[in-house]
């Protein structure tokens, strides 16, 4: 799986936007452990030693001694992120690890886990990701079909719907072009109906090209209506779908070239 090609959302959102500090305890604050692992629900708490945090405790393990220094897991390689880290290969990682550490300057400091995918700014870049190539598909098929000539590829009232939208903006002296008063779902009939956009664009069939802008359509209103996303994450390969409309996006702009 690639990282989502859309830099305009991507470079906006990192690391930090979702990562909480990680709580940590010393040896002989092991009795703290209790209160972080089930009032706070934590399932990793940082072990400190010689004024760093230097390991991990979980939740899992057996760690109700006096002495806990013998339970600690080291941090790997493979678990450790900066703050900066791109938001999307964050994501990425989090389908193989269950939880990140942030290192900065050498001292690890904050935790990224999957819970933290239902946050705003997860939230945020994947409805940017939906929203640019919906800008984007409209510009084009307004430049491929003058004089609205799309009309005829999506259904009569869809398109009397947009009509009657348009004329109250031009009726308020508002200078906007008709398809921008479709709905997604009109934009991407109107792709799967042009058998050249589809496949310069998708490179799918037809009948595939319908299923992943459904799952689009589908995405997108669960996020504005801020539905859980974990359905997402574990059945609906959200990060796949939403890498492949980003290729979708960097078609429709190759268009313009």
């Amino acid at each position: 799986m690639s990282s989502l090609k859309t830099s305009t959302t991507n470079s906006l959102f990192t690391a930090k936007d979702i990562a909480e500090p990680l709580a940590s305890v010393t040896n002989e604050e092991s009795s703290q452990l209790k209160k972080y692992f089930y009032e706070d629900n934590f399932d990793v708490v940082g072990f400190h030693e010689d004024g760093k945090i230097t390991g991990f405790l979980d939740k899992n393990g057996e760690l109700f001694t006096e002495d806990i220094s013998d339970k600690v897991m080291r941090f790997e390689i493979q678990n450790l992120i900066t703050s900066n880290t791109d938001l999307n290969d964050c994501l990425l990682m989090l389908e193989k690890h269950q939880h990140l550490f942030i290192i900065d300057k050498s001292h690890v400091n904050g935790i990224v886990t999957r819970s933290d995918r239902q946050k705003p700014a997860v939230r945020m870049m994947f409805f940017g990701v939906i929203t640019i190539f919906e800008s984007k598909l409209a510009s084009l098929i307004d430049l491929r079909y003058p004089s609205n000539s799309w009309e005829t590829l999506i259904g009569e009232s869809r398109f009397i719907n947009a009509q009657f939208e348009y004329k109250k903006m031009v009726e308020k002296n508002l200078e906007v072009n008709l398809i921008n008063f479709t709905q997604i779902c009109d934009k991407t009939d109107i792709v799967v109906n042009d058998p050249i956009l589809l496949e310069s664009l998708t490179g799918l069939s037809k009948k595939q090209a319908k299923k992943a802008f459904k799952q689009v359509q589908n995405l997108r209103d669960d996020l504005a209506h801020a539905q859980s996303l974990q359905k997402w994450f574990e059945d609906k390969d959200i990060l796949t779908l939403l890498d492949q409309l980003s290729i979708i996006t960097d078609n429709i702009e190759k268009q313009f070239k």
